[in-house]
């Protein structure tokens, strides 16, 4: 299996010549890669839009509400008007599932019986008055010693005293007292009154009634969808994954450098999301019971940072392993280029330098005028010029002993 991926990377993956590319040439290839990665973008965007998404059948307003813990506060409440709307609000709510579409009506019966833009501006008031009031308590606290506050809790009053405080003080204070206490009346009888009222305990009950039902069916439409998402994304780039392949695999057997290069690029770019999707497709697909349970020990041993540090160790080895192979084998392939007799009979047959791929007369030319590689030398047995890359003199046929330098 490794030696078979090995040949079909060397055979579709590795051009043996040494042609070089201008930074000119390396910017247009990369405007181009780009270009082309996010017309991908939008096409795999475009193609998805067709789906139904979990979010339309249960829209994030609808979750909020299912999932809140307090339904009888004013200030979980929020008001939307038609002109805030979405511009394809009505197609949305279509879409949108039956248990939301009674969820809305229910909240709709809320509002419809109460007027909570009046109530929470009511709550704000009493809140704002029962601040100020609390702040002229805790300066008279703060400003005067304990006995007056003492003959007001006994509801005592002697001449010791009225010699320690005025009398208008005290007043105050027990008219502040009796402010507050009534300010707080208020305040709970307005959310005693909204949460007792019919339409906010019928909207709770609805609630907790379907809360799991809500919850479960958007998991399984969620899942559902990101599998039908990353099947679409396949199904668009696989037929350019193939041409470009097959493309790439064509130049290649021509010698085409510079088009070889340009399908080989576009191959990557669009393996990129090819390969993302297709992981993302195995991660929603397989089990993750076991990573459940490794990220749950992590959260119990109360040291989550732990976790952040293991998925970076991971991640570390991983791309250290993949660096290493590739550098050895880019290493490996370099040294044989330059090493191979058989590369070097192939740059002698098509008349080009073995280092740089310059075009070269090896019958007139001693050096290449390029790269200044040597191209010919001189026989030790018969003193004539004889090809550097070929293992035999081409006068009297002796080996030829030479040392790259």
């Amino acid at each position: 299996m490794k030696e078979s991926l090995k040949r079909f990377y060397k055979n579709n993956f590795v051009f043996k010549g040494k042609e070089k590319l201008s930074k000119l040439t390396i910017l247009f290839i990369i405007t181009l890669d780009l270009f082309i990665f996010a017309i991908l973008n939008m096409g795999i965007d475009f193609q998805v839009k067709i789906l139904n998404s979990p979010s339309s059948s249960y829209p994030s307003q609808c979750r909020t509400i299912i999932n809140s813990k307090d339904l009888d506060n004013i200030n979980k409440y929020f008001y939307t008007t038609k002109d805030s709307q979405y511009k394809y609000q009505n197609i949305k709510d279509e879409q949108s599932s039956q248990l939301c579409k009674n969820l809305f009506v229910k909240l709709e019966e809320v509002k419809k019986e109460h007027n909570i833009f009046l109530l929470r501006k009511e709550e704000k008031r009493l809140l704002n008055e029962l601040s100020l009031v609390s702040k002229e308590l805790e300066y008279i606290r703060s400003n005067y010693n304990t006995s007056l506050f003492e003959s007001i809790e006994n509801n005592t009053s002697n001449n010791q005293t009225q010699s320690i405080v005025d009398k208008q003080i005290k007043q105050k204070y027990i008219t502040y007292t009796k402010t507050s206490e009534e300010l707080k009346k208020k305040k709970q009888k307005l959310l005693d009154e909204f949460k007792n009222s019919n339409s906010v305990k019928e909207l709770i009950l609805f609630v907790k009634e379907n809360k799991n039902l809500v919850n479960n069916n958007y998991k399984s439409l969620k899942k559902s969808y990101e599998i039908k998402k990353e099947l679409i994304t396949l199904a668009f780039l696989s037929p350019l994954l193939l041409i470009t392949f097959y493309l790439m695999r064509s130049f290649l057997q021509k010698e085409n450098y510079i088009l070889y290069i340009i399908a080989k690029n576009i191959l990557v770019v669009i393996l990129i999301p090819t390969f993302v999707s297709f992981i993302s497709l195995a991660y929603t697909l397989l089990p993750k019971i076991f990573f459940e349970k490794l990220l749950a020990f992590f959260i119990s041993l109360d040291i989550p940072f732990v976790v952040y540090y293991f998925a970076i160790i991971v991640l570390v080895l991983i791309f250290t392993y993949m660096i290493i192979k590739v550098q050895k084998r880019y290493k490996k392939e370099g040294e044989q280029f330059q090493n191979n007799s058989i590369s070097k009979l192939e740059s002698y047959n098509r008349s080009i330098c073995n280092c740089c791929g310059n075009k070269v007369n090896y019958e007139t030319m001693n050096y290449c005028p390029n790269c200044q590689n040597q191209l010919r030398v001189d026989c030790p047995s018969c003193n004539h010029k004889t090809i550097k890359s070929l293992k035999y003199c081409t006068s009297c046929s002796a080996k030829i002993e030479t040392k790259d330098k």
